[in-house]
């Protein structure tokens, strides 16, 4: 299983490897190749 998206696949597990290299064009290719959208919200600590 991949990102907690409760899904189990090679596909899900190379779409959370390409969220995390921040790897943008292929997250979409594959997002759009499973009909998701992908949304990540980045963490700004106030230091």
């Amino acid at each position: 299983m991949a990102g907690g998206t409760g899904a189990n696949s090679p596909l899900v597990d190379d779409l959370a490897r390409a969220v995390h290299a921040g790897d943008w064009p292929t997250a979409r290719a594959i997002g759009e190749y499973l009909c998701v959208d992908v949304t990540v919200a980045a963490y700004v600590s106030a230091s």
